[in-house]
């Protein structure tokens, strides 16, 4: 019973930790608030980052745990406090809007609270500093669906020229994880800070993921109030800590760039994950702290082997589609059809399945990580080698190779050794591309596979094929310069896939929308697709019409960029900082043939164009005929490479410029 007694006291105790020594101010916990400068109200403009519409000159936070109750105690989830406190300064009017709050929150199991919302905007007005406070009434929380709130607030009077104080506080339950802080933001910061309170006896892997920037480090000491009997005695003694603070100065800020995989890969930040924990703390948990130590809990995870051994398909409807003459390859393509086929995706995440194989198959339905282990159980139980692959997400986190993050893993994908050189990656939850390819979400990322207890290994995840679409144009000019005919359109592999989510899905307006980002000078009258199952393809029709252009001499212009394609370079700044990810490979082969009047001529041919990087990852090429009163152009853009890294960007953005100019170059039709 003593020992019951203690083990519950230890429990509540150690979820105060951190607690003490944060003394609660009347408005706002940070010592910071309140002392705005004349100085600082008259600052006009960022002294590292002269053109930005407004700054942080403090950027603050802290973190500690709180007392939670004993049942959250004894399932591992801990309650903390994350104080934040930001002094915004305001250049221009265009920069108002950063002081703007709308702040998502879980009501769900993380039963997450912001409270302690305060907000001050200071201005100097003759000479002297006039505030403005934030009020109750200004401050709005909006049920979004189940599970998720909306605080959203916006402290009055800011102006160009205001300094803006905003503070507020977020309880969260944890497990593994504390709360990442961000040292980059959307606008430079003269300094950011995060203040950890870790206890000497949790351990936390700490992350730092920094560009360009040099973190400065502070610790003092502290005794918690947290009283723990040790082992062996019933005195109590105080778990003691350390408080860490990490800041950044002048940091500048990072905008979202076209073509990016995730903009988090190119700010500053750091994270922190649970690692062990040390006398005189003796929970009985197992905590991932390396890859050895992964494989090896996934290994003794019944739920893991079971779903990866577990053969549940009848071996009677097997028989039906193998036999022993089979390639491996065509034995996975055929297993692996028809588990996409008959199984649906749930939805569900996680790379630990929480159902068994049996339940998957009796319910034909599964998370991503189900229905790949219940594919990798039948191609082993058929004598194909297939092992789980841990799959991360390209518009996530580039993946930690010297430590297991968590964070990184979404779910698990099947990897075929078709022999001893060649292997494939398989998803049985993807339905709209062909065998072997992949979501665009997982091209250009590094699967984690673990063939056994202290057997792993990394494997960079490619696409295998091409993607292209294929453009058929065929129109006639009439009299009145107008333009009207139809449009046929084959997109494949993953230029189709979201396109067929969206149709089955019956988000046609989506789609709609698509099209006529591409077709930005036509009227569209009329739209008809289809899919083409067996290899998925996505097929377009559209009927158009169009006004050409013309001169005052009623001279006709007429190109493929009239009717077809973007018109807008998304790379007009010679600056960047992050790679282009165009996701895949891509080649776009475009023709138009267009009727012409006998009232109007042209040159009987025109020079053909061609234009390619230095690398060849990128080629233009524009050919143009006239014969028999038809005016034919044909072009091809041809992407060889998905990434561009960023060092090698001026390349690719002379690339573009050049291409955008070249194929608008419009073939003149002459009246007669």
């Amino acid at each position: 019973m003593k020992t019951t007694r203690y083990l519950f006291a230890f429990l509540c105790a150690l979820l105060s930790a951190l607690s003490s020594g944060y003394a609660q101010n009347t408005e706002c916990r940070f010592a910071e608030w309140g002392h705005v400068t004349t100085d600082e109200l008259k600052m006009t403009e960022c002294a590292f980052e002269k053109k930005a519409d407004a700054m942080l000159l403090m950027d603050l936070g802290e973190v500690h745990y709180r007392l939670a109750s004993e049942g959250f105690a004894a399932s591992g989830h801990f309650r903390i406090n994350t104080a934040y406190y930001q002094r915004y300064k305001i250049f221009s009017e265009s920069g108002t809007h950063h002081t703007d709050k709308k702040i998502l929150i879980s009501t769900g199991t993380t039963q997450e609270k912001l409270k302690n919302i305060y907000g001050t905007c200071y201005n100097l007005v003759n000479g002297e500093i006039k505030k403005t406070i934030l009020q109750p009434d200004d401050i709005h929380r909006t049920q979004l669906s189940d599970g998720t709130e909306q605080v959203s607030f916006a402290v009055p009077g800011v102006v160009a020229g205001s300094v803006v104080e905003i503070a507020y506080e977020r309880e969260e339950y944890v497990t593994y994880h504390l709360p990442r802080w961000y040292f980059t933001k959307d606008i430079p910061s003269a300094k950011s800070s995060i203040t950890v309170g870790y206890l000497d006896a949790m351990i936390y892997y700490v992350e730092q993921h920094l560009v360009g920037d040099t973190l400065q480090t502070r610790q003092e000491p502290f005794t918690s109030s947290i009283m723990i009997p040790p082992q062996g005695s019933y005195v109590p003694q105080a778990l003691t800590g350390v408080r860490q603070t990490y800041t950044a100065y002048n940091v500048e800020s990072y905008q979202d760039e076209p073509f990016i995989n995730s903009s988090r890969n190119y700010k500053s930040w750091i994270g922190f994950q649970l690692a062990m924990f040390r006398p005189p703390l003796r929970f009985d948990k197992n905590l991932v702290s390396s890859f050895d130590k992964l494989s090896e809990q996934l290994y003794t995870s019944e739920r893991f082997v079971d779903g990866m051994d577990l053969h549940v398909i009848p071996r009677k409807l097997w028989m039906t589609m193998l036999n022993d003459n089979m390639s491996k390859e065509v034995l996975a393509r055929t297993i692996y059809d028809y588990i996409r086929a008959n199984i649906s995706d749930n939805g569900g995440d996680g790379f630990i399945p929480e159902n068994s194989n049996a339940k998957v198959w009796k319910d034909k339905t599964g998370s991503q990580t189900e229905i790949n282990m219940m594919l990798i159980s039948e191609l082993r139980a058929s004598g194909v080698d297939a092992y789980p692959i841990l799959v991360s997400s390209r518009y996530a986190d580039n993946v930690n190779f010297n430590y297991p993050i968590l964070h990184n893993w979404e779910a698990v994908d099947a990897l075929v050794m078709l022999d001893s050189k060649n292997a494939i990656v398989l998803d049985a939850s993807e339905k709209s591309l062909p065998f072997g390819e992949l979501p665009i979400a997982q091209l250009n990322t590094t699967g984690w596979v673990v063939r056994g207890v202290n057997d792993h290994f990394w494997y960079d995840i490619k696409e295998k094929k091409q993607s292209m679409k294929v453009v058929s144009i065929n129109a006639a000019l009439d009299e009145a310069g107008t333009i009207a005919g139809t449009i046929d359109i084959t997109y494949t592999n993953h230029n189709a896939a979201g396109l067929i989510k969206r149709r089955k899905a019956g988000k046609q307006a989506a789609i709609t929308e698509a099209l006529k980002a591409v077709l930005p000078s036509v009227t569209i009258e009329s739209v008809s697709d289809s899919i083409v199952e067996e290899k998925c393809y996505y097929i377009q029709k559209v009927k158009f019409t169009t006004t050409a252009n013309t001169d005052n001499d009623g001279n006709v212009y007429v190109s493929i960029a009239n009717i077809y394609g973007s018109a807008t370079n998304p790379f007009v700044s010679r600056r960047r900082v992050a790679d282009v990810d165009f996701g895949y490979t891509d080649r776009t082969l475009t023709t138009m043939k267009l009727a012409i009047p006998a009232s109007y001529r042209a040159d009987s041919t025109l020079p053909a164009a061609q234009m390619q990087m230095s690398d060849t990852s990128a080629i233009f090429t524009n050919r143009t005929e006239v014969s028999d009163g038809v005016v034919t152009c044909a072009q091809k853009i041809d992407y060889t490479r998905s990434v561009y890294p960023s060092r090698s960007y001026a390349a690719l953005y002379e690339f573009e410029k050049h291409y955008y100019d070249l194929r608008q170059k419009p073939v003149v039709l002459h009246k007669k």
